[in-house]
């Protein structure tokens, strides 16, 4: 008995052992601070004024009925110092559950909205600078349109709307989704290129400064096993990686002398790699590229809390104002008031 656990054991170390561990590897500071930004979703209930027709009025308790009509407002926030290349990446989309007919004014509104940082440059007068900010998404005739906050006031054409199929889940989540599948971008000066596809002897990644380049290549267990620098192949001839070995020159390369050396050095310095390494798509995609969503949600209540405008006369509610659920417990209330005063 001893004899088969010692067996399982080693059995689960070597595979273990086996496993293709993917290092943490640093990289620079201006591709990993993505500078992301915020979505939220607002809702408003509709009310009317006695002098001004059909009101919006903020409500975190806004309820749904079905067959009736939700409103909300979609909110998004730029981050200090926003990366353009995450917002360029980035589309509005909503997820819908219990509700259907999504519009923003009287325009069928799409699922999903691309190109929302170039609705916030075109509020810049030269129309391509991306501020941090808060921003309401709205409609100008047929078109998106992004609104600075100050702007914002809440109208049918600045709010979304959707038709209620099944009040007690009645819910709508606003995303950005922001995904950059890596393939090139410059890094610390270098010039960092990604071939998701590319198969043992082609390079997987290169490393490029100038004249000067370094590829990387790897074996069937997505480990580092050699690197070119322009041009020529450099190996390891050691146990621990530490002397390398120009296979064209047929010489050791030396860090200090070699400008070979001295260029592979800096590479493998700055973005942490070395004989042995895992270069997996993954890796690759969290340390130089992203894949983000960044979401915001609200869900209606089944029961609808009135907002009556003290200066009106409250009368029966339409559908589409507030619930005559609703209505009909502010009467009982009231009844009850009169019972007491007597």
């Amino acid at each position: 008995a001893i004899a088969l656990a010692l067996v399982m054991v080693l059995s689960m170390a070597s595979a273990f052992a086996a496993n293709c561990v993917t290092p943490n590897w640093d990289c620079a500071e201006d591709v990993c601070a993505l500078g992301k930004g915020k979505v939220e979703v607002i809702p408003y209930v509709k009310g009317n004024d006695c002098n001004t027709g059909n009101t919006y009025t903020f409500s975190t308790c806004a309820g749904a009925v079905n067959g009736d009509t939700v409103y909300f407002a979609v909110k998004v926030t730029v981050d200090e110092n926003p990366n353009p290349e995450w917002w360029a990446d980035a589309d509005l989309k909503f997820e819908l559950k219990g509700l259907n007919t999504l519009k923003v004014g009287t325009v069928d509104a799409d699922l999903t909205i691309s190109n929302v940082d170039t609705l916030i440059k075109n509020l810049d007068t030269k129309g391509n600078e991306l501020k941090a900010g808060e921003y309401y998404i709205g409609v100008k005739g047929t078109s998106y349109v992004a609104m600075k906050a100050a702007d914002f006031s809440a109208k049918p054409a600045n709010l979304f709307t959707a038709t209620v199929t099944e009040a007690g889940i009645a819910k709508v989540c606003a995303v950005l989704d922001a995904e950059n599948d890596f393939d090139r971008a410059t890094v610390n000066g270098y010039l960092v290129t990604y071939d998701k596809d590319a198969t043992n002897p082609t390079a997987l990644m290169s490393f490029r400064k100038g004249d000067d380049y370094v590829n990387v290549y790897v074996d069937k267990d997505d480990k580092i096993v050699k690197f070119a620098v322009n041009g020529d192949e450099v190996t390891t001839y050691n146990h621990d990686g530490s002397k390398f070995w120009n296979n064209n020159s047929g010489k050791e390369m030396d860090w200090t002398c070699d400008a070979y050396g001295k260029f592979l050095k800096g590479v493998m310095d700055t973005f942490k790699l070395g004989f042995g390494t895992c270069i997996t798509h993954k890796a690759v995609v969290a340390n130089f590229g992203w894949d983000d969503e960044v979401r915001g949600c609200f869900s209606w209540n089944s029961d609808v809390q009135a907002v009556v405008n003290a200066e009106c006369v409250v009368s029966i509610p339409k559908t589409g104002d507030v619930s005559v659920v609703a209505y009909a417990v502010m009467a009982v209330v009231a009844a009850a008031g009169a019972m007491l005063k007597k």
